[in-house]
C-alpha cells in the first residue's frame, strides 16, 4: 500500500496538534479550573448566578487562593475544621462552616483577626485599599501598627493586585460569624 506523504505528514501533525491540546491548557483554560476549583471547594456557598462572569471569576480565584493555596483558615477559623472532621485524625477535611474566617485561634497572647464582613459588609472591617495595603505590607493602615510575626504577609506581598482584589472580593460575600472557642492543650 502506498501513501501520500503530504498526507501521512497532515495527519502526524494534525495528531501532535491535538495531542498537545489535550495535555497541556491554554492559561485561560487553566484560570478557568482553577476559579471553577475555588468556588467549589468554598465551605461557603456563593450564590453566582446572577454574578458578571468577571466577578464570578475573581470571587472563584480568592476562593482558591484562600482554601488550597494559603490556608487562611488555619489560623483565621477556630476550630479550623468541622466536629470529627481533622484530617490528621481520619476526618474528610471539611472546615468549621459556623466559624469560618472569624478569626479567635490562639498565638501566645494573641487571637487571630475575623476576616467575615462587618455590619457595612467590609472583610475585617477594612476597605479594599487598606486589605491590599494590610496583606501587602504587614502595616494595619487603619492602627499604623505592624501586623504581629505570625501573619505571613512578608510572602502574601508578591500576590498579584488582581489575586489580592480576588481574595477580597471572596471574603465580602461570606456570612458575617462570630470567633469560635479553641481550646489550646495544655492551658
Amino acid at each position: 500500500m502506498k501513501f501520500n506523504r503530504t498526507v501521512v505528514l497532515l495527519a502526524l501533525t494534525s495528531g501532535v496538534i491535538v495531542a498537545s491540546i489535550l495535555v497541556e491548557p491554554t492559561p485561560a483554560e487553566a484560570a478557568l479550573k482553577k476559579y471553577q476549583i475555588g468556588l467549589r471547594i468554598s465551605p461557603i456557598e456563593i450564590d453566582t448566578e446572577e454574578m458578571t462572569k468577571k466577578k464570578k471569576k475573581s470571587i472563584g480565584m480568592g476562593s482558591y487562593i484562600v482554601n488550597a493555596q494559603s490556608a487562611c483558615a488555619d489560623c483565621h477559623s477556630c476550630p479550623t475544621y468541622a466536629m470529627g472532621s481533622n484530617p490528621f485524625e481520619g476526618g474528610d477535611g471539611s472546615l468549621n462552616k459556623a466559624n469560618y474566617l472569624a478569626g479567635g485561634a490562639p498565638f501566645g497572647g494573641i487571637r487571630s483577626r475575623n476576616l467575615t464582613p462587618d455590619p457595612s459588609g467590609k472583610p475585617a472591617g477594612l476597605t479594599q485599599g487598606q486589605f491590599l495595603t494590610v496583606i501587602s505590607t504587614g502595616v494595619n493602615p487603619v492602627r499604623g501598627e505592624p501586623l504581629r510575626a505570625v501573619m505571613p504577609w512578608a510572602f502574601h506581598r508578591f500576590m498579584t493586585t488582581k489575586d489580592l482584589k480576588g481574595i477580597y472580593a471572596y471574603l465580602k460575600e461570606l456570612p458575617s460569624a462570630e470567633p469560635g472557642v479553641c481550646i489550646v492543650p495544655g492551658q
